[in-house]
């Protein structure tokens, strides 16, 4: 799998456990991603952290109404 595709299926995977939050290795491409899904207020917070091994990572807050996931679903493209 490519990166973007990693990047989100963390996001997805996250979402369908209903987690509060997922986190995933940095990249700018995958920052950029994450400001649009905020900006369209898909997800609710933007943090940059850092893992166990001090490598850079994104944690996404992620968005809930109620019970239910500001995401309702996935489109696959080629």
């Amino acid at each position: 799998m490519d990166r973007i595709s990693d990047f989100l299926t963390i996001i997805r995977n996250a979402n369908n456990a209903h987690k509060e939050t997922c986190s995933a290795p940095y990249s700018k491409i995958n920052r950029h991603i994450a400001e649009i899904m905020k900006n369209e207020g898909f997800v609710r917070e933007i943090i940059e952290g850092k893992d166990l091994k001090g490598r850079k990572t994104i944690v996404i807050k992620m968005k809930y109404v109620g019970d239910k996931s500001a995401i309702k679903s996935y489109t696959e493209m080629e």
